[in-house]
């Protein structure tokens, strides 16, 4: 099965860390989606075939 698995973008231009309440913003640094890695890394060992878009890390623009 292919599977494609998104960090959203950017909330108002500022860099959010989704993990845990997800409720930091953080103006001049981005994590990467470490439990969005994970899950990846899970499907991929059941076979599965796996796509992740982080729009937060590459200020990927949302559509409004």
């Amino acid at each position: 099965m292919r599977i494609l698995l998104v960090n959203p973008p950017r909330f108002q231009g500022i860099p959010v860390i989704r993990e845990e309440r997800c409720e930091i913003t953080e103006r001049y640094s981005v994590l990467p989606p470490y439990s969005l890695l994970q899950i990846a890394a899970l499907l991929r060992q059941g076979g599965h075939q796996v796509f992740l878009i982080d729009a937060n890390g590459e200020n990927i623009a949302g559509v409004y």
